[in-house]
């Protein structure tokens, strides 16, 4: 007779090496599940901040490209008040107080100018600042349907300091601000600046949020009076 251990029905015998064996492979298979778990959550960190490093980029990016059409656009209303001397005094009509009025995105335009004494020579000068202010509103280049060719809801200061005799000259105060993508500290004059760079470079005041997402640049430019 065959014992109870004994028999093709019979369990087989564990022995003390083999459970040792099993506890070891179980162990094993623990830990490796643990390693491919670290790895994952490694990896998924490595894309967030890969995602999170391409943000940022695509940002300056974006504040670099809005800068420098600032900076075109100051050149640009620069170069229209030189090729309005005799009309000149109709861009300094555009800024008169603390950042306002203003040209660009829901800016004022002015209507009236008798600076020349010619009404040709003014409009002239007129037709300057709305062709200057499409450009702020980013008119230049245009894509479905929308103005693409500037920063975001640029707006265009032109300020005036009156030279104080005949040979002082006449000090421009071109100034264009925009919105940031991210809070900066915020530009302001220096100390001695005058009333009209004081007035540009108040450009777009309360426009944007909060005063650190709100872009300026300026320029000055001096022009010898007509005689």
């Amino acid at each position: 007779m065959d014992s109870p251990e004994s028999g093709p029905n019979a369990a087989p015998i564990m022995t003390a090496p083999m459970i040792e064996r099993n506890l070891s492979a179980a162990r094993s298979s623990g830990f490796l599940l643990i390693e491919v778990l670290v790895a994952l959550a490694l990896v998924l960190i490595g894309l967030l901040g890969l995602v999170g490093l391409q943000a940022r980029v695509h940002q300056g990016e974006m504040e670099a490209y809005q800068r420098t059409q600032a900076l075109v656009l100051l050149r640009d209303m620069v170069d229209r008040i030189e090729a309005h001397r005799q009309a000149a005094p109709c861009f300094g009509d555009i800024t008169t107080g603390s950042g306002t009025p203003y040209v660009g995105t829901g800016g004022t335009l002015p209507t009236f100018c008798n600076a020349s004494g010619v009404v040709a020579t003014d409009q002239g000068a007129l037709d300057a600042i709305t062709a200057w202010s499409d450009l702020v509103k980013g008119a230049g280049e245009v894509t479905g349907g929308n103005n693409v060719g500037a920063m975001i809801d640029g707006v265009g200061c032109v300020s005036l300091d009156l030279g104080p005799d005949a040979i002082t000259p006449d000090r421009y105060t071109v100034a264009v601000a925009w919105q940031g993508l991210s809070d900066l500290p915020t530009a302001s004059p220096a100390a001695d600046a005058s009333a009209g760079e004081n007035n540009a470079a108040a450009c777009g005041t309360g426009l944007y949020g909060t005063a650190a997402r709100r872009r300026i640049a300026w320029t000055t430019i001096d022009l010898a009076k007509l005689r």
